[in-house]
């Protein structure tokens, strides 16, 4: 098996989720909010910055830490920034 066999990181995201929560239903809270997670990067990823702030409340708070070659890691607080 290799890298490229595995599915990409974002849709991953729901199966492991719901791996630590059997309980999880399509309308938990928890379940929602994974998938609004997997929206946000999947814009960050496109570089289309402004879809993913819609998707943002006035108090989002967010942190992506990793490697210097990541251009997307830092702190944000609210829509905005």
């Amino acid at each position: 098996m290799t890298i490229d066999s595995e599915p990409p990181f974002l849709d991953q995201l729901m199966t492991l989720y719901r791996a630590g929560d059997r309980a999880a239903t399509a309308a938990s809270p928890g379940t929602l909010m994974v998938q609004l997670v997997q929206r946000i990067y999947g814009h960050m990823i496109r570089q289309d910055y402004a879809a993913a702030g819609e998707l943002m409340t006035d108090d989002f708070e967010m942190e992506i830490l990793g490697p210097p070659d990541i251009p997307f890691t830092g702190s944000w607080s609210g829509r905005e920034e």
